[in-house]
């Protein structure tokens, strides 16, 4: 159990709305995480608890918030309908956590390191099939080796998914597995978002996702054995920002598999996307791929020797798709240049 004066420090806490601050001004990075002692351990079965709603405590509405915490044991919220929110901010969690099933008022794991027991394949954080409003994750830190996902948001429907500045990596599968998950709004995976994996599902895997926009400027994705980016069948309905420092390292068929994706508009630039070593093979698979707006910011001769040169074989569609989207702009001299590449399989014959 935790120690009396902690537990009532923050059943206290959770009543008046206030952050328990263990940490104050200390450091709160992942190599001082590990020095913590009993004065600042929680224990997770607590947490559970107070998300499950205890009959001794009003929460208010701000809900659970708690910082420079190290939480002993898996928390476990699956499975939970809850109206409280979670804030679990700068905290050391080296079981991980399970959200699978559950329904919560909103979850903030800013700046928090995640793990596994040794020997468990249960993801770090597991957010199966969970629903909430907002999931932020900025500069949160993930180590995983399982083949299930470092972050696992499987069928799970959101309404923001904020992972700025975060670390994700998993030695044996993905670092961030979302597939067929929802996102009402927008998906941010910026401003330093590192995802290292391994595996044909990709470091980052969106495959039948559904989202509002996805922004992942500045984003480093890395995998040395499958596709960096695996988003085949992915919709979304406004833009995707893959540019402004992006960069994908990637094995396999492709390095960015975008096949069947459609998209509203599409940033992409594939300067910073590389194959993995002595890979060989495609940066782009886009078979499928359809776009209502003109791609950019790269130009038609750009977009064409993609296309010619660095897709994974010949498809009349992609080049059908750019004439299409150059025609309804009114660009006659594009189009004839498109249609072309898609009537003789440009330089591949």
């Amino acid at each position: 159990m935790a120690d009396d004066w902690l537990e009532q420090s923050l059943l206290e806490a959770v009543r008046d709305g206030e952050i328990l601050d263990l940490a104050g001004d200390g450091p709160v990075n992942e190599a001082a995480m590990q020095s913590w002692d009993s004065t600042r351990t929680v224990p997770a079965a607590l947490i559970r608890d107070l998300v499950r709603g205890r009959g001794d405590i009003e929460a208010d509405p701000h809900g659970l918030r708690l910082r420079g915490a190290r939480i002993t044991g898996r928390i476990d919220l699956a499975n939970i309908t809850s109206a409280l929110r979670v804030e679990l901010i700068d905290c050391f969690v080296p079981d991980g956590l399970n959200l699978c099933d559950s329904q919560l008022s909103g979850l903030v794991l800013d700046g928090s390191c995640f793990g596994h027991p040794a020997g468990s394949h249960d993801p770090p954080v597991d957010a199966a099939r969970l629903t909430t409003p907002v999931v932020t994750m900025r500069g949160a830190v993930v180590n995983a080796d399982t083949p299930s996902g470092a972050v696992r948001f499987l069928g799970a429907h959101l309404g923001r998914l904020d992972c700025d500045g975060a670390r994700l990596e998993n030695t044996s599968g993905p670092a961030l597995h979302a597939e067929f998950l929802r996102v009402d709004h927008s998906v941010f995976l910026r401003d330093g978002f590192r995802a290292t994996g391994v595996g044909e599902q990709g470091a980052v895997r969106f495959a039948y996702a559904h989202l509002g926009r996805l922004d992942c400027d500045g984003a480093r994705l890395e995998n040395t054995s499958g596709p960096a980016l695996h988003a085949d069948g992915l919709r979304v309905d406004r833009a995707v920002f893959l540019r402004a420092g992006f960069r994908a390292t990637g094995a396999g068929r492709s390095v960015l598999a975008l096949n069947g994706v459609s998209v509203g508009s599409l940033w992409l630039d594939t300067s910073g996307v590389t194959r993995s070593g002595r890979a060989t093979g495609a940066l782009v698979g886009m078979d499928g791929l359809t776009y209502a707006d003109l791609p950019a910011p790269v130009g038609l001769s750009r977009w064409l020797e993609l296309l010619r040169d660095h897709t994974p074989g010949y498809s009349a569609q992609p080049y059908q798709q750019l004439a299409a989207v150059h025609r309804a702009a009114g660009r006659g001299r594009c189009v004839a240049a498109a249609d072309a590449g898609g009537r003789t399989g440009g330089s591949r014959r």
